[in-house]
């Protein structure tokens, strides 16, 4: 996209949890549904000439190793919003954090149970403008309900250097997460064909 324009950042954690009692945890929803739909979009926009620069950032170590804490968890993502701010991510020398229109990130979607409320008020225009997508689907995934809820996640370590956030996660958390039962069969097909629609026409929208 064009430089200086407008920058779409897509992020989602591409990590599972893999230790202690969660041997053999696939994470579905934690977070493979979230990296379907983020290249879903890039998918969509494929061929067409975007009107703002638009970039991919797939997080690692976004689970923690032994147990969660402000130091065991979201390593990639700290690791990433601080070389970022020291402007030490080739190739984004012209990227700076104050030029984000919208940093989404995704994650624990797809499950039956997904519900999806907006956290922050900066972002409300996007998230209103993804939910008017739903409007003529047989799902209702965007409650259009404020959460004041504080969730770790990705996110976190942008909003200390006021990136405008846009936190596509069920709220509450699907019944599934953390669970063994994370997998092939927790994903409902009409829930992900209802994302996929709504996200891949507003990404259309919003950068072309």
């Amino acid at each position: 996209g064009k430089e200086g324009a407008c920058h779409y950042v897509l992020t989602v954690h591409y990590d599972s949890m893999d230790h202690r009692d969660r041997k053999g945890f696939l994470g579905a929803s934690d977070s493979a549904t979230g990296v379907a739909l983020v290249l879903r979009m890039m998918e969509e926009l494929d061929g067409r000439v975007p009107t703002c620069a638009v970039s991919v950032v797939f997080f690692d170590g976004e689970e923690s190793f032994i147990w969660w804490s402000s130091g065991d968890s979201l390593y990639g993502s700290r690791r990433f919003a601080a070389d970022w701010h020291n402007n030490a991510i080739p190739g984004w020398e012209n990227y700076t954090m104050a030029t984000v229109s919208t940093f989404t990130l995704l994650d624990l979607l797809g499950t039956s149970d997904c519900t999806v409320p907006y956290f922050f008020h900066d972002t409300y225009p996007q998230y209103t403008a993804l939910r008017s997508y739903e409007q003529n689907l047989s799902t209702a995934i965007f409650t259009g309900s404020h959460s004041t809820q504080v969730i770790d996640d990705d996110h976190k370590p942008f909003l200390e250097y006021n990136v405008p956030i846009l936190h596509l996660i069920s709220d509450p958390f699907p019944s599934v997460w953390h669970e063994l039962s994370d997998n092939f069969a927790a994903v409902d097909w009409e829930t992900m064909v209802s994302l996929d629609t709504m996200l891949t026409q507003w990404i259309v929208a919003s950068v072309t």
